[in-house]
């Protein structure tokens, strides 16, 4: 069975969470409970670090509805220098 939106909300379904104490609490005690939770331990600024960000290009080139092929085409960009930036590995 799926469980929409307004049955997670209400706390019903798989997670059970209690939505109503959560929206009654603080950002302060929002943010100590996550900071208190040992399966989800706060990122650091190296953790920051070592994320990496979705190429711009890739998003660009999908809301345009290009394929990679299309796209170099169109702008007159070497096919493998798309494929590196969405790749991030230039």
């Amino acid at each position: 069975m799926m469980y929409d939106a307004m049955s997670r909300r209400e706390g019903k379904g798989p997670g059970r969470t209690d939505w109503k104490r959560i929206d009654a609490m603080t950002d302060e005690e929002l943010d100590a409970a996550a900071r208190s939770d040992p399966d989800n331990p706060p990122m650091t600024e190296a953790d920051f670090a070592r994320l990496r960000h979705p190429p711009l290009v890739r998003r660009l080139r999908r809301q345009l509805g290009l394929s990679q092929r299309a796209f170099s085409q169109r702008f007159g960009i070497p096919l493998n220098t798309i494929r590196e930036w969405e790749q991030g590995r230039r």
